[in-house]
């Protein structure tokens, strides 16, 4: 070997430490991020929730509702709900420069409340998790994090493969002084999460460093200057002649978001997905735009269909995020999180024991 097993243990451990804290942080906020609409709605059932009830209204009356109650602000998408008939749909509203989370009954039309979206607890924990609230200096330093722990991944595996498949003959032997439980525990969850790991630590330096890469474009890309155009008159709009056009076109396509143009001549766009639409390429598989004047569709982008580098960009993201296989998929993301929380904890006694 280049390394002696000393070297390999004392990398394994440097990158633990230098990286442990963020990584303890991260496995926290994204254990969270796993239940944040379950967890939402527990906060805030009043305005997340409603009590299905008859027929839901089509999407002109829930645009109508908004328009009433906010008519001189900006409206900027819809979430809708799609197979889950006791939520409410969001509505994202800009309020002099204040974004707004605006909850409806999709049963009723009625205006349930909002709030701050910036201020919302899940999405302070998902901007926490995504970038700790630094924007691109988060990025970087998240980017890093990735890396410790992809490095202390291969070094620990490194390290320990003699007794790799050994420590589930052992397990925890918690009659043992604190050291040896510490030790067990480690290496049990280590070896138990070790494909975890390397998902996660994997994806997330793809996925920070994507958008690295694309801050550092933006911070040297000359900076167009726009013309400005009249606002877009939602007046014209009709929501529910847009969704029936998406559907006629697209047997089975479920509208799951709509961006609403900000100017005129912008297009609007719906996101959802098709029963063919594969869930680990995002969250919505297809994305249609139609030309508000004419009415009729101006372009449609299938996932399947994408380039090689969106494809690994969304697979990426969908691993890491657990958003693609249900019930399943989260639970064992919890376990995995919950594998890595504990490691990070063992990881540090024992280092600070070793120390002594």
């Amino acid at each position: 070997m280049i390394f002696s097993d000393k070297q390999m243990y004392q990398y394994h451990a440097w990158l633990g430490l230098i990286g442990g804290l963020f990584i303890l942080f991260l496995s926290l906020t994204g254990c969270i991020l796993l239940f944040e609409n379950e967890i939402d709605a527990l906060l805030n059932p009043a305005v997340v929730k409603v009590q299905p009830e008859g027929t839901q209204k089509n999407l002109d009356e829930i645009l109508a509702s908004l328009r009433q109650k906010y008519p001189q602000d900006q409206l900027l998408n819809l979430r809708i709900y799609a197979g889950e008939s006791d939520m409410a749909i969001r509505a994202e509203v800009r309020q002099n420069k204040e974004l707004k989370w605006v909850y409806i009954n999709p049963y009723t039309a009625e205006i349930l409340g909002e709030r701050d979206k910036n201020s919302a607890f899940i999405r302070v924990i998902f901007e926490l998790h995504e970038k700790l609230l630094m924007g691109f200096t988060g990025h970087v330093i998240l980017g890093l994090v990735g890396l410790c722990l992809l490095g202390s991944v291969i070094t620990g595996f490194i390290y320990y493969r003699k007794s790799l498949f050994s420590v589930f003959k052992i397990g925890v032997r918690f009659g043992k002084n604190s050291q040896i439980v510490n030790a067990d525990l480690h290496k049990l969850l280590g070896v138990s999460a070790l494909l975890f790991m390397l998902v996660m630590s994997a994806t997330g330096i793809f996925f920070h460093f994507e958008k690295i890469e694309r801050g550092l474009g933006q911070m040297l890309a000359q900076k167009e200057v726009s013309k400005e155009s009249a606002k877009f008159d939602f007046s014209t709009l009709s929501l529910t002649n847009a969704e029936k056009i998406t559907q006629d076109k697209f047997e089975g396509f479920e509208v799951e978001f709509i961006r609403f143009p900000e100017r005129a001549g912008d297009k609007l766009s719906l996101r959802g997905n098709r029963p063919e639409s594969i869930k680990i390429l995002g969250k919505f598989g297809t994305t249609i735009d139609i030309d508000t004047q004419t009415g009729e569709i101006a372009k449609v982008f299938h996932t399947e269909e994408a380039d090689e580098e969106y494809k690994l960009e969304h697979i990426a993201e969908e691993l890491h995020f657990g958003r693609y296989g249900g019930g399943l998929t989260k639970t064992i993301y919890l376990l995995g999180g919950l594998a890595i929380i504990i490691m990070t904890i063992t990881g540090f006694f024992i280092w600070w024991r070793n120390k002594k």
